[in-house]
């Protein structure tokens, strides 16, 4: 190659316009400030993540129950600790209370009958388990008078056909399990000088009578007051 043609070469080699080098710096800074960014998102949605995680798992717990662990979910407390509404609850069930309160005391104020004019006769079986008989006297009462009045009766309790002695533990169970759902119920003892008489005595509205809240296991039979208790 002659002289001139290879400092020609050379030249074109070596002397390369300031302007593109400066050029070519530039890009490839942008390309390195590009991978720094990319990276950088990634780390920071990495982080963000394990936030989440950790604050998930403290809202979602557990608590002990007979060993077995449940999940209680999310539950927001009130100041004192308790969960929400725990206060509401605590006033509906007095309002409740005073609600029941308030009828037992107008049911109170009625007039009591304990017995009704019948001249008829009347023969009864007894009672399956499960069912409910009212005496005649009972019935005319009820049709009579309705809901004006509290009606004053005796009530037998039977299983398999067979009558419990009104002091015996069954009957004495059921004035209490009858007591704690708000009847009137009372076991009385009287001694007329021979022998001691017990009667399972409850004083209810025609329709605690008419839906009467008996165990399934018994068999019933209400007679107004003054036809067993004499």
């Amino acid at each position: 190659m002659k002289e001139k043609e290879t400092k020609k070469l050379y030249n074109s080699m070596t002397h390369v316009k300031e302007d593109y080098i400066e050029e070519a710096w530039k890009e490839k800074a942008k390309k390195k400030h590009s991978i720094w960014i990319k990276w950088g998102m990634v780390a920071a949605c990495l982080f963000f993540c394990a936030i989440a995680v950790f604050e998930i798992s403290n809202i979602f717990h557990s608590v002990p129950v007979n060993d077995d662990y449940i999940d209680v979910g999310i539950e927001e407390a009130s100041l004192d600790g308790n969960p929400n509404d725990y206060g509401t609850g605590q006033m509906e069930q007095a309002d409740g209370d005073m609600e029941i309160a308030a009828q037992k005391q107008e049911t109170e104020s009625l007039p009591e009958v304990s017995a009704y004019a019948y001249e008829g006769e009347a023969c009864y079986i007894s009672p399956n388990n499960g069912q409910c008989i009212y005496s005649i006297p009972l019935q005319r009462a009820m049709e009579e008078y309705g809901d004006a009045v509290l009606y004053k009766v005796v009530v037998d309790v039977f299983s398999d056909n067979n009558l419990f002695e009104s002091n015996s533990e069954a009957v004495k169970e059921e004035i209490e399990r009858l007591a704690g759902i708000n009847y009137t119920v009372d076991l009385e003892h009287c001694d007329d000088g021979t022998m001691n008489h017990y009667y399972f005595v409850l004083c209810g509205t025609e329709d605690q009578l008419i839906n009467f809240a008996g165990n399934d296991n018994y068999g019933y039979v209400l007679w107004l007051y003054d036809e067993r208790a004499k």
